[in-house]
């Protein structure tokens, strides 16, 4: 489970494919089908920009 930092500490917007190596703080789950790709304190990596 993400500690509280990745769910409540201080975020900052960045272009996507500048996002490899960083800590998510939202869910990402596109449409269809919905499915989280990433979720809060998951770290970033360059497969997921890919």
């Amino acid at each position: 489970m993400p500690g509280p930092r990745a769910l409540n500490g201080p975020t900052e917007m960045v272009r996507y494919e500048d996002a490899a190596g960083r800590i998510a703080a939202e869910m990402i789950a596109p449409a269809p089908p919905r499915v989280p790709r990433l979720v809060p304190g998951q770290r970033i990596s360059a497969e997921h920009v890919a």
